[in-house]
């Protein structure tokens, strides 16, 4: 009699996360297969699933025999010394990592070897933990008999499995934050160390590394429109036919086959135009969507004195304006537009663009100005030659302008080849639609090519700190799901071989999607039997695992580039909801018809 009211129990709770759990895998399906497809997610659909997927958790947790396994999984993994280790593995790795990985020489590229290294040590120390913990926990219990005893309680076995999982997820969440704060804390060491920056590794520093920023990339060109008026064009002079001829003798006098390579060539020719510009020439660019998040930064100054010939000023600023005002920035004193070129202590040397005649030069020295910070946009870009240029420096004019206003940013440059550079512009020079035009005059005697892809507007979206948690989020995402395969294969194999099934599925997940463009390309290329077996093999993978390049955010901190609630959002109800369920599902099915007197191998 005293077993009825638990066994009753034990069959409500199996009841509820069974429909909780397909409600959540329902609603996420609902969005994912479209947005797999390439339609647009509505965040309140990610919301909904989010929200499921809080309430299922919940419920997991209340559930008294799952919330007691997850407390003792909790501490039994604390007493094998595991988590000790991989703190002092970590202590030892991030005091090493800023005295070995010094990046480029800069201080920005020191930080950004130490969160790409940082946060990569953090995530594989952490998959070898739980691959292992889990692993161990629920075979080790079979081979010592010890699951006897938790089972006849009686506790339904996919209770056990699933408090199994919690508590492996409670000992990562833990590490996790104590190993993220840790990695927090040494970058913002080496970010207080001002004594050492000069001005443009202080500007990268913190507009480009501790930063949180959007990304729009240029508006598409009609190319199929431009290589239709180059053929049209083509036709009129009457060289069409001519080149259908010279084509025709490399196709073997196939027409048609001759006509598709004569296309080929003629839009890799409008592309290569496109995206080069000559000496002496001008290439422009339009952006839609920009945003400026942010305010506008109004303090006082004290102008110290004037470089007339130059059209500089040296001012010293008030507190606020010197905290947040990095180096480059554009600024207004009064009617007149110029830029911070160089900052020492509280002092600030501004260069105008022309107009330092408006500030009456001749009583200026000793007068309190009105500065105004605007909000700020990046362009970034990477020039390469494709002709003759001396030093490898790129010069130029870089035009930025307002299309509804007017207002214009304008800027001479010496930029090195090959690597990315960075363009500070007031914000003033984004329309109310977010319209901005991008123009650049090449000043060099060779030509240059900037593909659309090697340039982009970024635009402050949220502060680091927020940002790099949402970086952490991810990474526990990754495992969350390593939790649930290792504690699956643990089910029932032993150790070692279940072990060895994470340690396969481990580094497909790494490289998911080089894999999946690899095969591709060779069903292409050979279209054989084996490769269309490939092609099928990693395409059913891709959807049963998770892409753990996507959730290693090493990347997107080094760039500064924003994460956003969404995609976290959408990342963590697909991981958890479609995959995770599915392996733990999996997992209780195979542990409730597993015969656990038997010898395991």
């Amino acid at each position: 009699m005293t077993s009825m009211p638990s066994s009753m129990s034990g069959s409500r709770a199996a009841w509820v996360v069974l429909i909780e759990s397909a409600a959540l895998v329902v609603a996420t399906a609902a969005w994912a297969i479209p947005a797999a497809m390439g339609s647009a997610v509505p965040p309140w659909a990610a919301g909904v699933s989010v929200v499921l997927l809080a309430l299922e958790l919940a419920t997991l947790v209340w559930i008294s025999g799952i919330r007691a396994v997850a407390i003792q999984t909790f501490h039994q993994c604390f007493r094998t010394k595991v988590g000790l280790a991989f703190i002092v593995l970590l202590a030892v790795s991030l005091a090493v990592l800023p005295l070995i990985m010094k990046g480029d020489g800069t201080l920005a590229g020191q930080l950004r070897t130490l969160l790409s290294y940082g946060t990569g040590i953090i995530a594989m120390l952490l998959s070898l933990v739980t691959i292992f913990l889990g692993a161990s926990i629920v075979s080790n219990d079979v081979r010592a008999k010890h699951i006897f005893i938790t089972i006849t309680k009686p506790l339904p076995r996919w209770q056990y499995l699933l408090g199994r999982w919690l508590g492996l997820i409670a000992l990562n969440a833990l590490l996790l934050c104590v190993s993220a704060a840790a990695l927090y804390g040494v970058a913002q060491y080496l970010r207080s160390r001002d004594s050492e920056l000069n001005d443009e590794d202080r500007r990268a520093v913190e507009t480009e590394v501790f930063a949180a920023r959007g990304r729009v990339q240029a508006d598409p060109v009609d190319v199929d429109s431009l290589v239709r008026s180059r053929l049209a064009q083509l036709r009129q002079e009457g060289k069409l036919e001519e080149a259908l001829e010279a084509w025709g003798d490399r196709a073997g006098g196939k027409k048609d086959v001759a006509e598709q390579m004569l296309m080929q060539e003629v839009y890799k020719q409008v592309v290569e135009a496109v995206n080069s510009v000559g000496p002496g020439r001008m290439m422009a660019w339009k952006f839609s969507n920009v945003d400026t998040a942010g305010v506008a930064i109004t303090g006082q100054a004290t102008v110290l004195s004037v470089e007339r010939a130059d059209e500089r000023i040296w001012v010293r600023c008030d507190g606020d304006l010197v905290k947040n005002t990095p180096p480059f920035s554009p600024v207004r004193i009064e009617k007149s537009h110029g830029r911070i070129i160089s900052i020492k202590g509280s002092d600030m040397l501004v260069q105008f663009y022309g107009g330092l005649a408006q500030l009456n030069p001749l009583s200026l020295e000793g007068r309190q100005v009105t500065m105004h910070v605007d909000p700020t946009i990046q362009v970034t870009y990477k020039a390469r030659a494709t002709g003759e240029i001396p030093d490898n420096m790129l010069a130029g004019q870089w035009v930025v302008r307002n299309p509804q206003t007017g207002a214009i940013h304008l800027e001479n440059r010496n930029d090195v080849l090959n690597r990315p550079a960075t363009l500070t512009v007031s914000g003033q020079t984004i329309s109310d639609d977010g319209r901005v035009e991008v123009m650049f005059a090449n000043g060099s005697p060779g030509s240059v090519k900037i593909a659309r892809e090697d340039i982009s507007i970024l635009y402050p979206a949220g502060s680091f700190g927020w940002n790099y948690v949402r970086a952490t989020a991810l990474m526990l995402l990754m495992l969350v799901f390593l939790s649930a395969l290792s504690v699956c294969a643990g089910s029932f194999v032993s150790f070692p071989v279940a072990c060895m099934i994470c340690f396969t599925m481990l580094p497909y997940s790494m490289a998911r999607s080089f894999l999946t463009d690899a095969v591709r390309a060779s069903v292409r290329v050979d279209g054989d039997v084996m490769a269309i077996l490939g092609d099928l093999i990693v395409k059913t993978m891709s959807v049963l695992l998770p892409d753990f390049a996507v959730s290693l955010p090493g990347e997107t901190l080094v760039d500064g580039l924003r994460i956003s609630w969404l995609f976290l959002g959408q990342t963590a109800a697909v991981t958890i909801a479609m995959r995770t369920l599915l392996v733990l599902a999996v997992g209780c099915l195979l542990l409730r018809r597993r015969e656990l007197a038997r010898v395991q191998v």
